[in-house]
C-alpha cells in the first residue's frame, strides 16, 4: 500500500484532569441507534468490542453545528495535549460534565488541538470500539479509535501505551490529520465528501482510496467526490479495474463494509452534533 511515512507525535502528555465520570446515557445511545444500523464494520480497523455499559443519563444540551475539521494547516503540527481544561459554549468543559461518553474530556482536548470536531472523533470511537478503551480486534487494532500497532510504531509510541485512552485517541486523530493531509483536498470541496472519504482512508486503508482517486481521474470524473471514490472503491473487486495502470494495491473485495462504516459514522456524527455543543 503506497502511504506517506507517518509523521512524528511531538507530544503525548499522559495526565489526565481525573476520572472522568458518567457516560453518555444508554437511553440516549439506544435513540440514536434506533436510526442507525450499527453493526460492527468488521474490517481492518474494527473491533470486536460489544456495546459498553450504560450509565446515568446526561443532560441534554443544544447543538452548534460548526463542524468537520478546520483549518488544514493543523496538521502535521503532531498532537500535543493541553493541561487545561477545554472551553464548550464560553463554559469550562471539566470531567464531570459528559455528554456523549466518558471520554468527552480526552477526545474534546486532543481533537480541538488538532483541528477536528470532537463529535467527528467520537463517532470514530463509537464505532470502532463502543467507548471500549481496553477493546483489540482480531487483526489487531487496539483501543477508543482501534490503531494498528503499526501506526503506532509510526509515530514512534511504544505498544504498551497503546490502551491509554490519550494516547489512543492521540493516535487515531494523528492518523486522520495525516490522510487528509496526503489526499490534499482543494478548499471547494464539501465538508461531507472530506470526512467520507477520510473517513475511508482511515478505516480500509489510504492505497485503496488512492486508487479509487486515480480510477476516477482516468475514467473523467469528480475524485473529490465520495460518491465518486465509493463506486472506484467498489469497481477495484473487478479485474478490469484492479488490473488498471493506475491500480497500484491491487484488488480490493470489501467495499461493502467500507461504504457502510462511512455511512455509519457520519450518521452518528449527526446525531452527535444535535446533543452536544462543539
Amino acid at each position: 500500500m503506497t502511504c506517506k511515512t507517518f509523521l512524528l507525535l511531538t507530544t503525548l502528555a499522559m495526565a489526565t484532569s481525573g476520572d472522568a465520570s458518567a457516560a453518555m446515557s444508554g437511553d440516549a445511545n439506544a435513540a440514536i441507534s434506533g436510526g442507525v444500523s450499527e453493526a460492527q464494520p468488521g474490517g481492518p480497523a474494527a473491533s470486536d468490542a460489544s456495546t459498553p455499559a450504560t450509565s446515568t443519563p446526561a443532560a441534554s444540551v443544544s447543538a452548534t453545528r460548526g463542524r468537520g475539521i478546520s483549518a488544514p494547516a493543523a496538521y502535521g503540527r503532531g498532537i500535543s495535549l493541553p493541561g487545561t481544561e477545554s472551553y464548550a459554549g464560553g463554559a469550562l468543559w471539566t470531567p464531570d460534565r459528559t455528554i456523549i461518553s466518558e471520554y468527552d474530556p480526552v477526545i474534546r482536548r486532543v481533537a480541538e488541538e488538532s483541528g477536528f470536531d470532537w463529535r467527528f472523533v467520537s463517532a470514530i470511537a463509537y464505532a470502532e470500539s463502543r467507548f471500549r478503551s481496553d477493546a483489540v480486534s482480531r487483526a489487531g487494532a487496539v483501543g477508543l479509535m482501534q490503531v494498528m500497532p503499526s501506526v503506532a510504531r509510526g509515530f514512534r509510541v511504544p505498544r504498551s501505551e497503546m490502551h491509554d485512552p490519550h494516547t489512543n485517541v492521540a493516535l487515531g486523530v494523528g492518523l486522520l490529520g495525516q490522510i487528509s493531509e496526503t489526499l490534499r483536498f482543494p478548499r471547494s470541496i464539501s465538508e461531507h465528501d472530506r470526512l467520507s472519504i477520510v473517513l475511508a482512508s482511515y478505516n480500509c486503508g489510504l492505497g485503496h482510496v488512492l486508487d479509487a482517486r486515480r480510477l476516477a481521474v482516468k475514467y473523467g470524473e469528480n475524485h473529490n467526490s465520495w460518491s465518486v471514490v465509493a463506486k472506484y472503491l467498489r469497481l477495484k473487486s473487478e479485474p478490469e479495474y484492479y488490473g488498471d495502470e493506475a491500480v497500484r494495491c491491487g484488488a480490493f473485495s470489501d467495499s461493502a463494509q467500507t461504504i457502510g462504516f462511512v455511512r455509519k459514522v457520519m450518521r452518528r456524527y449527526d446525531s452527535y452534533c444535535q446533543i452536544a455543543m462543539l
